[in-house]
């Protein structure tokens, strides 16, 4: 009964990768490496564009790290729904850098795509202070 157990646990991962399942655990690090290292440069030169604008002035270290790490996390949910859509990968290539450098923007506008494509609304002002999400009934 164990030598069952053990084989097929030995097969599990030759399975998913025969049917060619698409989830964030079968991406190489390189992959990872090249799309976080994308947009964190995206984020580096918004960064840098903000200091030029005089825009940032007090906590310039955290700001940038600030800057970088939602640039990071930005371009990884953009690389992955530019997976999702089956786009070719010198175009992920720049949405990731592009969407980097947007920074809270590009989390902005995700997220008005998402509340407008699944009807998700956004209350603000609750008694405690924190966002609560409804859906709509349909």
């Amino acid at each position: 009964m164990i030598e069952i157990i053990f084989i097929s646990l030995l097969f599990i991962p030759i399975i998913c990768m025969a049917e060619d399942i698409r989830s964030p655990e079968f991406y190489s690090f390189m992959t990872y490496f090249w799309v976080v290292s994308l947009s964190s440069l995206g984020g580096f030169i918004s960064f840098l564009d903000k200091l030029g604008r005089r825009k940032i002035t007090r906590y310039r270290a955290l700001r940038l790290l600030q800057e970088i790490s939602v640039a990071a996390f930005t371009g990884i949910i953009v690389f992955f729904i530019c997976e999702w859509a089956n786009l070719s990968q010198l175009i992920t290539a720049a949405f990731v850098a592009v969407s980097g450098h947007m920074g809270n923007r590009a989390l902005l506008l995700i997220e008005t795509i998402v509340q407008k494509r699944f009807k998700v609304v956004i209350e603000e002002g609750t008694s405690n202070g924190s966002k609560t999400d409804n859906q709509d009934s349909h």
